[in-house]
């Protein structure tokens, strides 16, 4: 029969939740009886398990908590990085940019800085700068009497 009372008080001997004649009661029991000694051992192991698992579910439901709150600040962070390049990237900004840009480069292009490639023109290139005005005289004056022949054929046609 004291196996029995020892056996109910296990649990409460276990968070030392008696008063100190009980608590050396059971200490002695327990030194003396194998079979209690062995329930005090289950008993332990299962409130031990049972601790454990309470401070992983506390530490599962904080992560949880933490990882959805990480999440929705990333998403935010990503929304807010999207609008401000949309409203960069948006065609009534875009497209005078591009425009301003294409004509910038065209005048840095054209102007004469950039046309002579570079070099200065020798009196050794003389010669061929007339040679050249006279073909380009030449290749003119074909294309006006090419022109002429064209009036004169029409005019055999009409």
């Amino acid at each position: 029969m004291e196996c029995k009372k020892i056996q109910r008080s296990l649990v409460n001997y276990y968070y030392q939740e008696l008063d100190s004649p009980a608590m050396s009661k059971i200490a002695g029991h327990l030194e003396t009886c194998v079979a209690c000694r062995q329930t005090y051992g289950q008993i332990k192991k299962t409130l031990t398990l049972v601790a454990k698992e309470q401070v992983e579910k506390e530490k599962s439901s904080f992560f949880w908590q933490d990882f959805q709150h990480q999440v929705y600040q990333a998403v935010s962070a990503e929304k807010e990085s999207l609008s401000r390049w949309r409203g960069f990237l948006a065609p009534r900004r875009l497209v005078p940019a591009l425009a301003g840009a294409l004509i910038l480069l065209l005048i840095i292009i054209s102007s004469p800085r950039w046309s002579r490639h570079g070099s200065e023109m020798t009196s050794a290139d003389l010669p061929i700068v007339q040679e050249l005005e006279l073909i380009e005289n030449y290749e003119l004056i074909q294309d006006l009497e090419l022109l002429e022949n064209l009036q004169e054929a029409e005019q055999l046609r009409g």
